[in-house]
């Protein structure tokens, strides 16, 4: 058992807290993202986040490395592609981590956009109580991905009106 607790807190040290007082847990954005794609357009990996309520859609560029593992993630769950290697890669490992350790992720929330860059923080539970962890949405998804059950996607509405594009997104056909 205090084994399981130190592996917990050097995963949980792996991110940077955010507040994790009770009002800002509560506090739900309003669109949830009901499909998740990937496309590579001119090189670039670009991550595309699309409403259920709406008809618009995110665009968020990834790396290429987070771009492969959100594609992997993608085909696997599909039924569409075996696992790359008989060991778990970065993510999945993170994942397995979270299962053994009885934690579980409740949501995951794109909740700010900065000089260029948006920031996510991912909803964290245990049996200890909940954590905001702060991510890039591109880690923040991959992981949600390879948690073996769905995980709600979030963007802030703010966001979504903001930077949101619609009619159908490239990766969606």
């Amino acid at each position: 058992m205090r084994l399981q607790g130190m592996l917990l807190g050097s995963l949980i040290l792996i991110f940077s807290c955010l507040d994790t007082s009770a009002a800002a847990i509560a506090e739900l954005p309003d669109g949830e993202i009901t499909q998740v794609s990937l496309a590579s357009i001119e090189g670039t990996q670009v991550l595309y986040l699309k409403e259920n309520a709406d008809d618009r859609f995110l665009r968020v560029m990834v790396g290429e490395w987070e771009g492969r593992m959100i594609s992997l993630a993608l085909q696997q769950l599909k039924g569409n592609a075996a696992p790359p290697t008989n060991r778990p890669l970065t993510y999945r490992f993170m994942a397995n981590i979270i299962d053994e350790l009885g934690g579980q992720i409740e949501r995951v929330v794109v909740y700010d956009f900065q000089d260029t860059t948006f920031h996510a923080y991912v909803v964290f539970s245990t049996k200890d109580g909940r954590k905001i962890i702060d991510s890039r949405p591109s880690d923040a998804i991959a992981l949600a991905l390879n948690m073996g059950k769905p995980v709600p996607i979030y963007v802030a509405k703010w966001i979504m009106d903001r930077l949101g594009a619609r009619g159908p997104a490239p990766a969606f056909k």
